[in-house]
Parts: structure tokens; sequence; C-alpha cells
């Protein structure tokens, strides 16, 4: 024992210890309190660690956290979306002998996963935040993909395009075709696309050698670089200046929000033969989630093939902070790490009851269960929110056994897709997620406002109106005159700084 507390074992405490903790409460969570669940009842009993929650609604978060980080009048822990940085004076720092003594299976996980310690770890070297969340979503990591109707491309004789040339032969193929949707009216649209939506093209200028990442940068041999001042930005803005030219491409693609894109790609019969989107589940009518299967990212004139990823390190989120008010953090460090101990009762926690939230597809390996929803819910998010404590936790998932196998269509095809273009994702990526100094995060977010506004209008003038070595020359001295030498510089030094 170490005073009141069993470091191994349970209870946690010999006499209960309370401790005050503001919590994010999302909008499916239909529970009267979170000291009215079940789970959080039996967790007391066994554990002598006893909570007042101090519950926040998720709509108003933010206003109250900003609230008592000025007030001073701090709960022991934080359950929630916190900016770590300018906050972390008001944070206890949680060492590596805390972990290593009090969370064994969370510093045993850390150990296996430096990325995600780095994550977690802020720019003067100290942890302030435990890392929450489930990295059981293959797909996370894809960013866009090309999707195609197959059952059209059968009708036009062709086959999947593979190359830059192909895929412009197969569009044009489309447009001569007329009422390829049977609908008696020519409103076919070959490559439909949503720059303002998020269902973008980015991903295209991989098939000349760079990718425009939502930052713009690139790494090369360790080496950064501003991607649209590269020769091959320019060839990839050529090849779609010809797709536009050729009426090949949706003319709203650089206009038309979400909505509107949406409004085309659910049409049934479709519209769109081609069509950018993250996953299909959700960008198609659900007749023709079939009819559309992912084009693998198209080889270019000089053989590349490219796509853009996700540029978080990691899916798991930094929502659990003790705060400087707790006199005792040893308990609760231990109580977090007992919710972590056991995958069974991780997922009871998480996902709800086991065969009604979740169960087990085979020995080794779980999936959820959407339908039905459990009795008395809408549908089984809001089951799992109100009897488990789900959202903003102190759950990690650092078990090796278990998988989320979902056997959902839908699940299953943004899988299939994450995995068919991994192969061909960008070596060397800038995480963009770890956390960096106010001074950086202040310089970054004024030098990419003024860039970002540029690019977005430069790209779409270049792709419908054309661009020859003139305009370029022009574009390469815009961008020294919003300084993308000093910002490149920035990102170096967050690169350099990144575990490898």
């Amino acid at each position: 024992m170490e005073g009141n507390l069993y470091l191994q074992g349970l209870p946690i405490v010999k006499d209960p210890v309370k401790y005050s903790v503001m919590v994010s409460k999302s909008a499916l969570d239909k529970s009267s309190s979170f000291s009215e669940k079940e789970i959080l009842k039996e967790a007391e009993k066994a554990t002598n660690v006893q909570f007042d929650w101090m519950e926040v609604p998720a709509s108003g978060w933010g206003d109250r956290v900003n609230i008592v980080f000025a007030s001073g009048d701090l709960p022991d822990a934080i359950f929630g979306n916190v900016d770590i940085v300018p906050n972390c004076r008001a944070l206890m720092e949680i060492t590596g002998d805390m972990l290593s003594k009090y969370m064994p299976n969370l510093n045993a996980f850390l150990e296996k996963n430096p990325l995600i310690k780095a994550k977690i770890t802020a720019p003067d070297g100290k942890v302030y935040s435990l890392p929450t969340g489930e990295d059981s979503s293959p797909w996370s990591i894809l960013s866009d993909a090309l999707y195609i109707n197959t059952e059209w491309l059968t009708k036009l004789g062709a086959s999947m395009p593979t190359t830059t040339d192909e895929f412009y032969d197969v569009l044009v193929k489309a447009k001569e075709a007329g009422d390829l949707n049977g609908n008696g009216a020519v409103d076919e649209i070959p490559f439909g696309f949503s720059e303002l939506g998020g269902f973008s093209i980015r991903s295209m200028f991989g098939s000349f050698g760079v990718i425009n990442t939502s930052h713009y940068n690139n790494v090369e041999n360790g080496k950064v670089f501003f991607a649209p001042a590269d020769p091959r930005f320019y060839e990839g803005l050529k090849y779609l200046n010809k797709l536009f030219a050729a009426g090949l491409m949706d003319t709203e693609g650089f206009s038309q929000p979400r909505a509107q894109y949406n409004s085309k790609s659910l049409s049934d019969p479709p519209v769109y033969f081609v069509l950018s989107a993250g996953t299909i589940g959700n960008t198609v009518a659900a007749g023709q989630i079939e009819n559309y299967q992912h084009i693998l990212p198209l080889k270019g004139p000089n053989g590349a093939q490219l796509t853009r990823r996700s540029d978080n390190s990691s899916t798991y989120a930094m929502r659990n902070m003790i705060t400087v008010s707790c006199k005792d953090p040893a308990p609760l460090l231990r109580w977090m790490d007992y919710c972590m101990s056991d995958v069974t009762m991780f997922l009871n926690w998480r996902q709800g009851a086991e065969n009604v939230g979740w169960k087990w597809a085979d020995a080794d390996n779980w999936t959820r269960i959407t339908e039905p929803a459990a009795p008395g819910y809408n549908n089984n998010d809001e089951f799992r929110f109100t009897t488990g404590f789900m959202g903003e936790t102190a759950f990690l998932y650092v078990f090796d056994q278990g998988r989320d196998i979902s056997s959902d269509p839908l699940t299953l095809r943004k899988v299939e897709t994450a995995e068919a273009y991994a192969p061909y994702f960008q070596k060397e990526i800038i995480y963009t997620d770890l956390l960096q100094s106010a001074d950086v995060t202040k310089e970054i977010t004024l030098l990419f406002a003024d860039i970002d506004t540029y690019m977005k209008s430069f790209v779409a003038e270049s792709v419908t109106n054309g661009i020859d070595d003139a305009k370029w020359q022009e574009h390469l001295n815009q961008l020294q005159k919003l300084k993308i030498d000093d910002y490149v510089a920035i990102y170096q030094g967050m690169y350099d700084r990144q575990p490898k």
C-alpha cells in the first residue's frame, strides 16, 4: 500500500475518495445523470473511487471550459476537449513515473506506440492530457477517393481506367454516349466533385508526383517543400484543365457546397459517372452503392501514382486532464487505468452491454451491433451513450485482442477502399495533430489564412480557365509575396521534431 492507496488489485483505495470531474455530455446521452449510470455505480463499488460529476452539454462545452480556466475555480479533472498548450499551467503534469506506477496498461501501450506518446506530449516535453478512443477504423486514414459507375462502364464497353490518359478517354466516352442513366434526358455529368464540400480533386495531383494536401506541403527524403510551387503541380493543373475544357468535369465543382453536391450524387437514377468521395456509402443513393467501385490512384505520364491520406498521427484524442486543484491524483490515475484493464469491460463501458451494443464475432475479434436498436432506444448509438461511459472518457483501446470487424456492408466498403489505397499513400507525412507551441500555432495560422485563400482561387481559376507558363511564373511570384519560404520552414521544424 501507499497510504490509503492499493498499488495493485481492487479496491483501488481502502477508504473511499471522491473527485470532482467536469465532463462533456453528448446529446445522444439520455441518462438523467452520470451518477445514475449502473456501470459507474458498479465501478464505484469495485474501486471505492467516487465522483461528483459536473455534466456540461456538449453544445456549450467550449464556453464553459473557457469560463472555468479564466476563473481558476477548477475541478479535480476534466474529461473533454481542451486547448492544452495555452492552459497547461492549470493542468497537472503526468510524469513517466506516474504512468509506470499507477497506469501500467496505458504505459505499456504508449511504449509500443511512440507516435501516440508524441501526440500527447506538449512542446515543453511534458504530458498534461491522456489519450482516449480506439484506432479500430482503418478507413480513417482515407482522405478522398474516386468511384466509377461500373454499370455505365459496361454499357460503354470500357475497362476500369488505370492511367490519366485512360481516365480522360473513358470520361469522353461517357460524355458522348448520351442517356446512360435511361431517364430520357442527357443530364449525365462525367466527373463530379465539390471542393467546398470536401469531396475534392486534391489527390489527383498525385498522378503527377505531388499531393495537394490541406496545408499544401509535401515531404521528400526528409525535406519539406511547398507542392504548389513544384513543376509537377503545374503539370497536374494542365491535365485537370484538359478535363474541364473538354466538358468532362462538373462546372459547379469549385462553387457547390456539400448539400448541392449531394442533391446530384444521391439522385437515382444517378447523374455522375465518376465522383469524388471519402467513402461511397453516404455519397450515392442506397440502390446505387453496388454500382460504384473505387478507381485505384491513376498512374500519370511519368509513372507517379500517389494519393492523399489523413495527416493525423492517429484517431486518438486528448481529452482527459487532471488539474492542479487535485490533491491526490494517484487513485484517479489508477481508476482510469482500471477502465483499460480488460477488453470485455472496456467494450461494455464504451459500446454498451455485450450482445446488445457489441458482440464477439469470433474468438479474437468483436463487432458493433447497429441493428436492431436496443429496446427503448432510437438507435444503438443512443443506447451506448446512455448506458455506457461513451464520448469524452478516460478510456483508451489498449488491447491487442479484438478489433472492430463490423459486418455492416457500408463499413466493409470503407475498409475495402482504404486498404486498396494504402499502398499509394505518400510515405512521408507531416502530422498536423501533434501539439505545437503557441508561437508556432499563431505564425502558421496567420500565414495559412492568406495562402489558403489564394490557393483555392488559383487552382479553381487554373482548372476552369487554363494556365500557361506566364501565369505559372506570376503564381510563383505571388507565392513569394505570401512568404511560403517562412511557411515551409515552420513545417520543416514540425517534421524534424516528430518521431520517425
